[in-house]
């Protein structure tokens, strides 16, 4: 199988050849919060021998990417945008208390 990679920490661009289906396996670890393209479309991620990371792939010439992302990091954006709404929303109040007229003589 004819194969280009180019790979970071967190970033693996493979270009796989295969006259045949075949799994292509890549030697980075299998964690969770590992995420697969092919060709574009999302692919399962699968541990090759419980321990590296893999894709099945259709015969033929590829574009394969793997992205890993904390399993946490989807809902670190949810809660920046509520403690910005709180954050506001206590700025509105305090606000909205400074300028209320004083009703003691």
């Amino acid at each position: 199988m004819p194969l280009s990679v180019r790979a970071n920490v967190d970033r693996i661009e493979a270009h796989p050849s295969s006259p045949c289906a075949t799994v292509l396996s890549v030697p980075w670890r299998f964690l969770q919060g590992w995420r697969g393209t092919v060709d574009g479309s999302d692919a399962d991620v699968v541990a090759v021998n419980s321990l590296t990371l893999g894709v099945v792939l259709p015969p033929g010439d590829h574009d394969v990417v793997f992205a890993w992302r904390p399993p946490g990091a989807r809902g670190v954006p949810v809660a920046a945008a509520t403690a910005v709404g709180v954050g506001l929303l206590v700025a509105a109040d305090a606000l909205r208390r400074r300028r209320r007229p004083s009703t003691t003589p």
